[in-house]
């Protein structure tokens, strides 16, 4: 796959769409159409921003490494999921770039490191109920390039087919640190394909 080319594409598409989505849309998008989804982070700034991020959003790859299920009713329709992104052209060429980033990070609690930022990123990464946004990543882990580390919700609405591995996300730090998944029913049909086939197995 032209990975560039299709970022491209789908960046396109959404700059002329998200301007004129509508209320249903927004609420749809920003997970606001159940009374569970309107009451998670409703008490955050983030959460009021949302509707003005999705419309100034851009389209990155994300590298999602890990997702938490609990054994409970709400996991099938809402759960934490742990991704890598960043907004550097090079990801957008190779988002392939994130999996040795993302190994990095899965194996920092076995090695217990006692550097404080590496420490804060082995908690965020053990903890099934951590939070991060937009934490950036020590250059010793990505060889010099900026790579952030969020934790988000996947909600089975809107992605109905998720996976671990490559997705698209919503982002735009300049409006909030809140990043948020892309339903599938506003992907690009060559970035479709490509998902139905790609993956990684969960841990």
């Amino acid at each position: 796959m032209d990975f560039k080319a299709t970022i491209g594409r789908v960046n396109e598409s959404w700059r002329k769409l998200a301007p004129t989505l509508d209320k249903a849309a927004l609420k749809h998008i920003g997970d606001k159409e159940d009374k569970n989804g309107i009451l998670l982070g409703c008490f955050t700034a983030s959460y009021y921003k949302r509707s003005h991020l999705i419309q100034g959003s851009e389209v990155l790859y994300a590298y999602v490494f890990k997702a938490f299920r609990q054994d409970q009713d709400e996991s099938e329709i809402r759960y934490p999921t742990w991704l890598l992104f960043s907004p550097s052209k090079e990801f957008e060429a190779d988002p392939n770039l994130y999996k040795p980033i993302a190994d990095q990070l899965l194996a920092l609690p076995l090695s217990q490191p006692k550097e404080r930022d590496l420490k804060k990123l082995s908690y965020a990464i053990s903890d099934n109920f951590a939070d991060a946004a937009y934490l950036e990543l020590p250059p010793s882990l990505t060889g010099g390039k900026l790579v952030y580390l969020s934790i988000i919700y996947c909600r089975s609405n809107t992605m109905p087919y998720f996976h671990l591995g490559l997705n698209l996300i919503l982002a735009n730090r300049a409006i909030s640190k809140e990043v948020l998944y892309l339903p599938s029913e506003y992907w690009d049909k060559d970035w479709n394909v490509f998902y139905q086939g790609s993956g990684i197995k969960a841990n």
